[in-house]
């Protein structure tokens, strides 16, 4: 589901405004419920987590395909210390580090493609493996 920010800056973009610029990284966060268009729910920026960078170029964001952008980059949070960070079963894209502008977000699934969660605990280093973070368009 992306921003309703970015919903108006692609609608400005193609129907009579200016165009849209797509930033140069963006940031991946993890979501302990759906961040639906404002970003809620993220982890707090506390015992070691992090959004984590991914450079927005092809190779990290190849072609869309049936209305779905699939990230072929791993992206390895930090680890989770002292505490942990709840059960996360949610990813957001950002356009910062921290604060910044929301994006859009969605379901963490599986191989298969199905919903899956991860309970992050202390000492834990959350991952999502290359061609599991998933960007749909409807």
């Amino acid at each position: 589901m992306k921003s309703l920010a970015l919903a108006n800056a692609l609608l400005d973009a193609q129907f009579g405004g200016p165009g849209h610029t797509r930033p140069s990284t963006v940031w991946v966060s993890l979501h302990l419920d759906n961040p639906s268009a404002t970003g809620a729910y993220e982890c707090d920026f506390a015992d070691g987590y992090a959004r984590v960078p991914v450079a927005n170029t092809l190779a990290n964001w190849p072609a869309a395909s049936g209305g779905e952008k699939t990230c072929a980059a791993n992206i390895a949070f930090p680890t989770a210390t002292p505490g942990g960070w709840g059960t996360v079963g949610y990813f957001g894209i950002w356009d910062a580090a921290e604060g910044g502008a929301f994006q859009r977000g969605g379901e963490l699934t599986d191989e298969a493609g199905d919903p899956t969660s991860m309970a992050v605990a202390a000492g834990d280093a959350p991952f999502i493996g290359a061609g599991l973070l998933k960007l749909t368009e409807s």
